[in-house]
């Protein structure tokens, strides 16, 4: 099993709390930031945050370590100048359902300045835990380590397939749409033509279990806009490196040069190759088709 991926995730939320429990003292004995209880526990689920806009995905619980729900939660963020830490602006998330739990996530956009560590005070604003109070450090990157909103997209030579029978070869999706493997990447850009969604994700081995929820929603959108826009899937394990237990043991060449640290992604891109938005984890549909009307808008 490739244990880059298997680990990741949860090594950047341990090494998060950690870095949070430190920085609580520090920020805590600040003038600017009075010293306030914290009862709720934040673990940040992105992995890739730098200078720019940046989609966040929070998870918070309680003392018991069960996964807290609301339906809204604010976020004023903080940097440390001369010793003190300094209030920069306040955003708001909104909490989505994990799939196929009752349990879920909270997930902002946020556009940071500058990079370094930021300090983020986050408080519900209904349900049982209206108030209180978690803090967690999030460290931003002066550069993304995958392409960035405003790139134009690495070469992407996909597998692409002639037939039905070929899809085996070519995704570990049990029910796969034909469209979403009959089409090259670069094929796509080269013809100017439509914009392009593209899933990297593995629906058979798929760590965070959101891949198969995620290439659903795909489909989904692929039935309502594949007039208007293109819609590809790419396996982020390369399908011919299955071992005898049934897992794949290495990251396909293809994605590579997109240097993911996690899985799922979707990505937006419009008919100059150039992304428009990216999504790290599971996204709602909702919160996917806002974007492709965006896209479609030119409001980028």
């Amino acid at each position: 099993m490739n244990k880059r991926i298997l680990f990741l995730f949860f090594g950047i939320s341990i090494i998060t709390l950690i870095l949070s429990i430190s920085y609580f003292l520090l920020y805590d004995n600040s003038e600017s930031t009075k010293k306030v209880e914290l009862n709720l526990i934040a673990t940040l689920g992105s992995s890739d945050i730098a200078v720019g806009s940046n989609r966040l995905i929070i998870g918070i619980q309680n003392p018991q370590r069960n996964t807290i729900t609301a339906n809204k939660i604010s976020i004023d963020f903080f940097q440390e100048e001369n010793n003190t830490s300094v209030f920069k602006f306040s955003n708001e998330g909104y909490f989505i359902n994990w799939p196929n739990s009752k349990s879920g996530i909270f997930t902002t956009t946020v556009d940071f300045d500058t990079p370094g560590d930021w300090l983020a005070e986050i408080t519900p604003q209904d349900g049982e835990y209206k108030n209180q109070k978690a803090r967690i450090v999030i460290g931003v990157k002066s550069i993304s380590s995958t392409p960035k909103v405003g790139d134009k997209i690495p070469k992407t030579n996909n597998l692409v397939a002639i037939n039905t029978e070929e899809l085996k070869n070519i995704t570990s999706d049990i029910n796969p749409l034909f469209e979403l493997y009959n089409k090259g990447v670069d094929e796509i850009l080269l013809s100017k033509e439509k914009p392009l969604l593209l899933l990297f994700a593995t629906p058979g081995q798929c760590k965070s279990f959101t891949c198969g929820p995620q290439i659903n929603i795909i489909k989904t959108l692929h039935e309502n806009y594949r007039k208007d826009m293109y819609f590809v899937h790419i396996e982020v394990y390369d399908m011919q490196s299955r071992n005898s237990e049934g897992e794949f043991t290495e990251i396909s060449s293809v994605i590579k040069p997109w240097n993911l640290p996690s899985e799922p992604w979707v990505f937006l891109i419009n008919k100059e190759g150039i992304i428009t938005d990216k999504f790290e984890s599971f996204v709602p549909q909702i919160e996917l088709e806002l974007s492709i009307k965006q896209l479609f808008n030119g409001n980028t």
